[in-house]
């Protein structure tokens, strides 16, 4: 039985599993009432089994953010698979597998997670979206995860997490999935892939599965919707060719939860998308309400920009002439006082200024992204690991291509005890300035020394010590 895909797999229920908004809900429908009984570690958020009765339909597709499952977010469990997805600070099973992720940046009390236990290797758990009116508009989704590794003879193997859109309606029943290439920590953008009637409701659905080693776990966070959806689903508008070959701007609107502000007093009117769909009273959130959200996505949109996995091609820093290469670390014999051996922890590439014999041009640069930071987010601090394996260097982050502006640098890099705790990769973060800039980040070597320095972008943090991620 162990070699037999679950009976569900490839298929699923013609009916909408789980349109709750994110409720909680009892694990007691007839169909799982005994799993409710025997399940040790009963799901947080799952949906209620009232279907019909609960259709919470998205509006923008930035209601589906999810900074926290801790919170109410537009994501839930179904009844047609075998796990649920739980909160991670519910969840202490789970905390052994947290401290072996062996990476840098660890999930938040608030992550979701997956967990396979002893149960059957096929078995796999759904999250899904609230139901979206149609996806004829490409979407992309945004979300940081982590997975665990497989001991003994299944070590190569780890647990998957894919990527589904699927349509609601009875004659539609299957799901076209994209596996999600998790890079533990760091952020990941892709394709959500359309469903096979674009013009009908649908949901996204992010699903686990795989988990051949006992214990595996899928740990998963901020996730960020981004595209549009079209008032008239008849019509499936025209794509340009390069729409997403760049990140796009997430456009900074308030995350609206049908149940948040049920106690206000001024309803607004939604226009009805069709008949299939209620109209809901939505309610003015307060100033104060709506202002932290939308800080904490403009944030989010300014801290993915800046997180870079340098061995992906889609990595937005920009290298200059004679700039910075990625490197996943040397190849061969390499003199470990003067060349960088390995990445960081957590990480699987690392970009690098080198300095050999046949160096001419003693200035290397490396720019980001353009990056907005509003003085009422103060203060955030950018935080990324550095390494130099070079004496009497020089290195810089400024917001001026002529290292004017600069808010971060290292001179002089001397030969006493500091060299040698510089010849490992160290965490740092520093605070950014106000404003719309480009960071450009300098290494100078102007004497005869040869050597690396090692630079690798990773987060915004809203605490000097990195410990309060943005994304």
């Amino acid at each position: 039985k162990g070699c037999l895909p679950p009976p569900y797999y490839g298929t699923y229920s013609p009916y909408p599993p789980a349109q709750s908004g994110g409720l909680l809900r009892p694990y007691a429908d007839s169909a799982d009432f005994n799993n409710a009984i025997n399940d040790e570690h009963p799901s947080l958020f799952a949906a209620p089994s009232n279907l019909r009765e609960n259709l919470d339909v998205i509006q923008v597709t930035s209601d589906l953010n999810c900074h926290g499952f801790d919170r109410n977010c537009r994501w839930s469990n179904t009844n047609e698979d075998e796990l649920d997805w739980k909160v991670l600070i519910s969840t202490p099973e789970a905390e052994p597998l947290v401290s072996a992720l062996q990476t840098a940046h660890l999930p938040d009390a608030s992550a979701a997670v997956l967990l396979s236990g002893n149960r059957n290797t096929y078995d796999s758990g759904q999250l899904v979206s609230d139901l979206l009116p149609c996806i004829v508009a490409p979407l992309q989704l945004t979300a940081t995860v982590w997975r665990t590794s497989s001991d003994g003879p299944f070590q190569q193997q780890q647990p998957n997490l894919k990527i589904c859109s699927r349509n609601t309606h009875k004659d539609q029943p299957y799901s076209n999935c994209n596996l999600f290439p998790i890079q533990n920590g760091i952020p990941v953008t892709v394709n959500i892939p359309g469903p096979r009637d674009p013009t009908t409701p649908a949901q996204i659905v992010l699903l686990g599965d795989n988990f051949v080693g006992k214990h595996g776990a899928i740990f998963m966070q901020n996730i960020i919707v981004d595209g549009d959806l079209v008032s008239d689903c008849a019509v499936i508008p025209s794509l340009t060719k390069d729409r997403f070959n760049k990140p796009q701007r997430q456009q900074a609107r308030r995350l609206i939860s049908l149940n948040n502000f049920q106690d206000s007093t001024s309803p607004v009117k939604v226009q009805e998308l069709n008949s299939m769909q209620k109209i809901f009273n939505l309610h003015h959130p307060s100033k104060l309400q709506l202002a932290a959200p939308l800080i904490t996505d403009s944030l989010m949109v300014e801290c993915l920009k800046l997180s870079c996995n340098p061995a992906e091609k889609n990595c937005d820093w920009q290298n200059s002439i004679a700039g910075w290469t990625a490197s996943t670390g040397t190849d061969g014999f390499s003199n470990p006082l003067t060349g960088i051996m390995v990445p960081p922890a957590g990480t699987n590439a690392f970009l690098v200024a080198s300095y050999n014999r046949n160096s001419r041009n003693p200035i290397r640069q490396i720019i980001s992204p353009m990056i907005n930071i509003p003085i009422s987010a103060q203060p955030i601090y950018f935080c990324f690991f550095e390494y130099f394996a070079l004496e009497e260097a020089r290195f810089t982050m400024c917001i001026d291509a002529f290292r004017k502006g600069c808010f971060y640098s290292k001179i002089g890099i001397s030969k006493n005890g500091d060299l040698q705790k510089s010849r490992q990769w160290n965490f740092q973060c520093t605070e950014l300035p106000v404003g719309t800039y480009k960071i450009y980040v300098s290494a100078e070597n102007n004497g005869p020394n040869q050597g690396d320095i090692g630079f690798v972008p990773l987060r915004l943090s809203r605490d000097l010590a990195g410990n309060d991620p943005v994304c």
